[in-house]
């Protein structure tokens, strides 16, 4: 076997461990817009894709869609062209073009802002669950700390259950070794 390949075939089972699973899933969806684009009205779609094909791209879903999921799309063309060792011909007119479409988003893109969680909202919490009850005490620890401490939610915890890893979150056992 030619040794480019075997070397080329190593470099890109690394790369693509560099994002996660549920970004290179969504990421396909970007690839296959983009795809499904140039298919509809006949532009090429090999690589490496010229930064003129890029721009009407972007030009192509601005108005339609909000400016960061055009960017998103964008996103997912750049890792598609270095999972396959392509070069990546995106510049300055393709940066233009994002900058573009995040100001044409139309107005269903844009979601009402939540309102702030106030400390009214923490007491009826507290009011409301029972501090003896270990899952209840560990709600209100956490709404208590991310409220004061002004952080994001995902500061303190796992997206999802499948997320938890003991390297990044600690758990009962880290505050109370067994000896």
């Amino acid at each position: 076997m030619d040794l480019f390949i075997v070397l080329h075939a190593l470099i890109n089972a690394v790369t693509c461990q560099a994002w996660k699973h549920e970004t290179l899933k969504g990421y396909q969806g970007g690839v296959n817009c983009f795809l499904a684009f140039c298919s509809s009205i006949n532009l090429p779609a090999s690589l490496p894709v010229p930064e003129w094909i890029l721009c009407v791209f972007a030009a192509h879903r601005a108005g339609t869609c909000s400016g960061s999921a055009i960017a998103n799309d964008i996103f997912s063309l750049h890792a598609w062209h270095i999972s396959n060792g392509a070069p990546w011909l995106g510049g300055t007119c393709l940066k233009y073009d994002l900058h573009l479409a995040k100001c044409l988003r139309p107005d269903s893109s844009r979601h009402p802002s939540c309102p702030p969680v106030t400390s009214e909202m923490l007491d009826i919490l507290h009011a409301s669950l029972d501090i003896s009850t270990p899952l209840h005490a560990c709600v209100l620890a956490c709404a208590d700390s991310v409220f004061w401490g002004q952080s994001h939610l995902g500061e303190f915890l796992p997206t999802s259950q499948s997320c938890f890893s003991l390297n990044f979150f600690p758990t009962c056992m880290v505050f109370h070794p067994q000896g």
